[in-house]
């Protein structure tokens, strides 16, 4: 049985650990998270995914736990080609990373 969660349970799920955190995501199509939408919009018209500022919340929040010493790793498996929703999650993934997480593909 698949569960899938999304949005706020989602953000309470993952943002609940005290240590370590650990996230495997096997989609490799749309979360269909509304605040993503205007974003990936704009990314597939050219711009940039990390101009907006619409993720700065959760970079800042990185920063911080990373700063305290809390991990959060995240494997994401995907298909090649990749789509454009992928590579969008990847230039996310490089803030990321820079911000204290573990992402892999």
């Amino acid at each position: 049985m698949t569960h899938f969660v999304a949005g706020e349970a989602l953000a309470r799920l993952v943002l609940g650990f005290e240590h370590t955190a650990f996230r495997l995501e096997q989609r490799d199509d749309r979360y269909r998270e509304a605040e993503e939408d205007e974003p990936f919009r704009r990314f597939l018209e050219g711009e940039s995914a990390t101009t907006t500022g619409w993720n700065d919340e959760w970079e800042h929040m990185l920063r911080a736990r990373s700063s305290r010493g809390e991990r959060m790793t995240r494997v994401r498996v995907v298909k090649e080609p990749h789509s454009a929703y992928t590579r969008f999650l990847l230039a996310l993934a490089a803030v990321n990373v820079s911000a204290g997480e573990d992402v892999r593909y």
